[in-house]
């Protein structure tokens, strides 16, 4: 599709959209068909990820009591919702995904930067934010907790000098 869009959005869908429009591109009808048949359309897929035999694995981002604001290679806490098992730290995985700027098809700066877990305990996780801006550039991020593959909904941190 021209003009086509994808986009990772909070809940951990994909958000696709597009048109396949030309020069001469009009919504009208000639008769009784259209004169330049296009598509528009927008559509949101979920991934496998997302299937509801895995949510027994998604853990639970407490937004109002986590770090929001991250320094290059400072430390910082994810709060996390009450699960009766004992995480093991190797299960888990935090990501910080950068939400590209899209036209004609091609998405520019987007990223995904898997972070140090330095411990995982019962109610949070402490992480490490990436150690500069040659990685992540100022700016906005979903963060998401990863638990056996299965992503938490996405929570949007700030890191900046």
């Amino acid at each position: 599709m021209y003009h086509s869009v994808s986009v990772v959005l909070p809940s951990g869908q994909i958000l696709v959209a597009g048109s396949n429009t030309n020069a001469f591109y009009k919504m009208e009808k000639y008769n009784d068909d259209f004169r330049f048949p296009s598509e528009l359309r927008v559509e949101k897929f979920s991934p496998p990820y997302l299937d509801p035999a895995l949510e027994k694995y998604r853990l639970q981002i407490l937004e109002e009591v986590s770090d929001k604001q991250l320094k290059y290679g400072g430390a910082f806490n994810v709060a996390i919702g009450q699960t009766e098992r004992k995480l093991k730290q190797s299960n888990i995985k935090v990501t910080m995904y950068s939400p590209p700027f899209t036209t004609h098809g091609y998405s520019m700066n987007q990223r995904l930067l898997i972070l140090k877990v330095n411990e995982v305990a019962k109610g949070h996780i402490s992480v490490v934010a990436p150690p500069s801006g040659a990685l992540a550039p100022p700016g906005h991020y979903l963060l998401f907790v990863v638990h056996r593959g299965v992503p938490s909904r996405g929570m949007w941190v700030h890191i900046a000098q």
